[in-house]
């Protein structure tokens, strides 16, 4: 049976009521703030920027959109990057991640806004008209859910993979999820790398770069957090911001996430080699190399407690 391991909120509703008011009260004050706090981060990152070598993939990520981006994120997310500075030359890239929440690709596109990463994304994910203007915004290619159409699923994922392969040809940054869903358990299983292979088939002039998120797994927007339940999304957002009032804003606790990036040169070697079944030698590499990749190192569910005057929950 799967475990939630959220924090129960057992906090008064006139206390948050309260805290709530008193923010938008002061909110003139508050976003008075949010600029000068974001001017100054802007000008802390074009200066860490200038430390790195001029093809660094850590610069060409790098825009003012997605400082933006970042600030808000980091309001409730302590996002932590290591492995982009090391990484250079030109693209196109393919990245390939793990997937332990729902909103590990808002978090991961923050990143990489510089390059325009479009994804790969289940077309079910896009019922409000806030995230049908992001999926175009985007420019997110969007597949069926082949867990609930079945075998109807197969034309519209040969699609999709097909205009991720033009994609990468024509230049464009895409980012996959090889699993194809999000994760179920602490740990990411792949089934296969099917996906990946028929893309860099198509498109072998790709560098592929392997990204672990770690930190996730146990959020509100992860299934950890919901008994092992698909969470709602836009419910979850919509907590988030209440959240955010309820703390000034800036008094909000804060989970860290890690994203680990490196390259993954040897797929693309892999993939040339194997015959086109499923079962080859180089097919099984990919997916055990990725596992073990993806799941290196990962801490155990966590629930960060929504409220400032709440005690950090323990590991579990």
């Amino acid at each position: 049976m799967p475990v939630s391991y959220n924090l129960p909120d057992r906090t008064p509703a006139l206390p948050r009521a309260l805290s709530a008011g008193a923010c938008i009260l002061l909110a003139p004050a508050l976003c008075a703030l949010m600029l000068i706090l974001f001017a100054a981060n802007l000008a802390r990152l074009r200066a860490s920027m200038q430390s790195l070598p001029k093809d660094s993939l850590a610069r060409r990520v790098a825009s003012p959109r997605g400082a933006a981006l970042c600030f808000l994120v980091a309001l409730r997310y302590r996002v932590k990057i290591t492995g982009l500075a090391q990484l250079q030359g030109k693209g196109p890239f393919l990245f390939l991640s793990n997937h332990p929440s729902l909103l590990d690709p808002f978090i991961l596109y923050a990143s990489l806004d510089g390059l325009r990463p479009r994804f790969l994304a289940d077309e079910n994910q896009f019922t409000s008209a806030l995230l049908r203007w992001v999926k175009n915004v985007a420019k997110v290619i969007t597949i069926p859910d082949y867990t609930v159409a079945g075998p109807k699923a197969r034309a519209g994922l040969l699609r999709g993979l097909a205009e991720t392969s033009a994609a990468l040809a024509a230049g464009d940054q895409v980012a996959v999820y090889p699993a194809g869903l999000m994760q179920r358990e602490h740990k990411e299983k792949l089934h296969n790398t099917s996906s990946v292979s028929r893309i860099l088939q198509a498109a072998p002039n790709t560098r592929v770069i392997a990204v672990r998120v770690s930190g996730m797994w146990g959020s509100s927007f992860s299934r950890a957090g919901h008994n092992g339940e698909k969470p709602d999304f836009m419910a979850m957002l919509k907590l988030g911001a209440c959240t955010l009032l309820s703390n000034f804003i800036f008094f909000t606790p804060r989970r860290t996430v890690h994203l680990h990036f490196a390259e993954a040169s040897f797929i693309l070697d892999a993939i040339k080699k194997e015959n086109g079944e499923a079962a080859s030698p180089g097919r099984k590499a990919i997916t055990a190399w990725l596992e073990t990749y993806f799941n290196h190192a990962q801490p155990p569910a966590m629930s960060v407690p929504r409220y400032f005057w709440q005690k950090r929950h323990k590991k579990s």
